[in-house]
């Protein structure tokens, strides 16, 4: 089968009626054009094509169609979960050296934890501070969400330390992904993350705060926001 079937497969797949449900979940929705395929359809054609080689996965990677990008990045993922090491390295730099096509919030999500942090959870982990310190928004969501592998495992000195390298972002994805990281991180130890919003919390953006709030028992989650508040930076 190859990259014509594929994409005959994914259309066929296609609901017009789900695309202006679709679009809501973008800022910038009118950036992407939309076939309407669910996210449940996308994952079973990728499954379908796992065998696809980086030539036409970079044709996927490349497509104005929303889908299509997402489907790549299940190839990617599919492949990278069932190959060697080898093969995951070669995966790893494939994914980094494209990834000005990673450029909305579920693409990134769906993929980086399960590339990224997979194949550096036992690595050098400074590629990750380089994304969080890169003019774009994408490299940045990529660096702190690719840490939810290691949160995972149960390894947080990562999260930590990029969310607290990207506490001054303007930009609400990258507040909004902080601040899930950070309720994922303190499940694993809720002690350090108490520390950490106690340290951080005055210029911490709300949302951040927030949404590393959200699994507090209502009155300590109170008296942070209270806290933030009455800060210098409400």
């Amino acid at each position: 089968m190859t990259l014509p079937d594929l994409l005959a497969r994914l259309r066929e797949r296609a609901d017009p009626a789900w695309i202006p449900v679709e679009k809501r979940f973008y800022r910038d929705p009118d950036r992407h054009v939309f076939w309407g395929v669910r996210k449940v359809h996308v994952r079973s054609v990728a499954r379908a094509f796992s065998h696809l080689g980086f030539d036409e996965i970079r044709e996927c990677l490349a497509s104005p169609v929303h889908e299509v990008r997402s489907l790549g990045l299940w190839i990617l993922r599919n492949q990278f979960d069932r190959g060697d090491a080898a093969r995951q390295e070669r995966i790893f730099h494939f994914y980094v050296d494209h990834r000005q096509w990673v450029s909305e919030w579920d693409l990134v999500d769906e993929s980086a934890p399960y590339i990224v942090g997979k194949f550096l959870q036992d690595k050098d982990r400074r590629i990750l501070f380089d994304l969080a310190g890169a003019r774009s928004l994408w490299d940045r969501r990529i660096a702190i969400v690719s840490s939810w592998w290691f949160i995972r495992k149960g390894h947080i000195d990562t999260t930590f330390s990029l969310s607290e390298k990207l506490l001054g972002d303007s930009e609400d994805l990258i507040h909004k992904a902080c601040g899930w990281m950070l309720r994922e991180a303190g499940k694993v130890d809720p002690a350090r993350l108490v520390l950490f919003l106690e340290e951080h919390q005055a210029r911490m953006p709300r949302v951040t705060l927030r949404y590393a709030l959200e699994r507090f028992h209502p009155e300590d989650r109170n008296r942070f926001l209270r806290k933030k508040r009455n800060g210098r930076n409400p």
